[in-house]
């Protein structure tokens, strides 16, 4: 089984930089990490507000790295 895990992070770009990547969740889809991300972006901008956003300029990234599950059997060398 695989599972995709959500980092953010968080950019100026009048700084020119981002934060350390933030680790926000595991998801058993990649369609629900990446919505997740979406709506967590869509969550900071209200939370910051227009002013804030305009001023600092803040872009959110993020990813959905892929990860099989340890236990997964296809990660398994069969014997022959």
């Amino acid at each position: 089984m695989t599972e995709f895990f959500l980092t953010v992070y968080i950019c100026s770009m009048i700084a020119g930089s981002c934060s350390s990547p933030m680790h926000i969740g595991k998801y058993d889809t990649f369609y629900k990490c990446a919505l997740s991300g979406y709506k967590f972006s869509q969550n900071v901008y209200e939370k910051q507000g227009a002013e804030m956003v305009n001023y600092y300029q803040t872009l959110i990234n993020f990813t959905c790295l892929e990860e099989k599950k340890k236990d997964d059997k296809t990660n398994k060398k069969k014997d022959v």
